[in-house]
Order: C-alpha cells, then structure tokens, then sequence
C-alpha cells in the first residue's frame, strides 16, 4: 500500500520548478536488457541528451559537452511521456523497494518485472553501460528535437563508448 501511495504522489507533485536538466533536443535510447526474475531478454529505453545540454549545479546553470544517458528520472513533461511510451509501453512510473522511491523505469515486456536502472546504467555490461564499441553499436539512440527538461538523480557522464553508439536524426 505504502508503494502505491508513493507513486501516486510523484506522479502528481508538481516539481517542474525543479528541473535539474535542459535541452533544444534530446534522445531516445533502445538497447535489450536481462530480467533478472524470468531471466528472458527484455527491450529497455532510456533517454539521453548530447553534448550542449545543461545541467543545474548549486542553483546555476551550466553546459556540458559530452552525450549522457539519464537514469533515475524523477519528472519528465508530458510530451516526452508520450515520446517515450510510443517506444515502450513497458516505460512507466513505478516505485522501486531498493531505491525506497518512485522513477520512471523499464518494466520486463515478458513478465512485468521493473527492471532497476542501476543495473542497466551501473553496471558494466548493463542495457547501457557497454563494456566495448561492438556492443556500443547495439544501442540505437534516436534524436528528437523537440525542447527537453526533467529532474534526474543519475547522469552517464564520461560514458564509455558513446561515440559507438547508433544515432538516427
């Protein structure tokens, strides 16, 4: 029940004040994930902004010039939500027991399962953590220019092998 009232309210605090990311554009991220309860291969997405974005460091806004995948997304706007699950109806608002809060997470398209974005983003050999170029070059990353902000906890700064990555504009 406490999941459940957890969820509920994030998805209504209104936290658009607190964005901690912007961009003219970002990115859509597809790669493939492992479920770790049913153990089958599961599509994952995630959203990712190129070098030129900016970020929100002590209350001031400054550019970042590397690429980055997000993880952790606490509030995104409404035309990205719709963005996002015309990709994956599997991306959604959930709340999570290891993080004791609420993201927008991949669920497992097989059993339903949230996938934890730690493991994808953390973790080397993660959806989106790719231990070298080949398997860099399975992440297809689309760009959407379309005006992008949302309050995050983790950023892939300095990802290894974004270069590789596939990008369609």
């Amino acid at each position: 029940m406490a999941e459940t009232l957890a969820a509920a309210f994030v998805m209504r605090a209104p936290v658009t004040e607190e964005t901690n990311v912007r961009s003219a554009a970002y990115l859509l991220a597809q790669s493939v994930a492992g479920c770790g309860r049913c153990l089958q291969p599961t599509s994952a997405f995630s959203l990712g902004l190129l070098p030129g974005h900016e970020r929100q460091v002590d209350e001031k806004w400054e550019s970042v010039d590397a690429g980055v995948l997000l993880f952790y997304v606490d509030y995104l706007p409404a035309a990205v939500i719709l963005a996002a699950q015309e990709l994956s109806l599997h991306f959604r608002l959930d709340y999570s027991t290891p993080t004791a809060t609420a993201y927008w997470a991949n669920h497992c398209q097989n059993c339903g399962e949230l996938l934890e974005d730690h493991d994808m983003h953390c973790e080397p050999g993660g959806a989106f953590l790719p231990l070298d170029a080949r398997d860099a070059g399975k992440i297809l990353l689309v760009e959407v220019r379309e005006s992008f902000s949302a309050r995050v906890r983790g950023c892939s700064y300095h990802l290894p092998f974004f270069a590789s990555m596939q990008t369609i504009a």
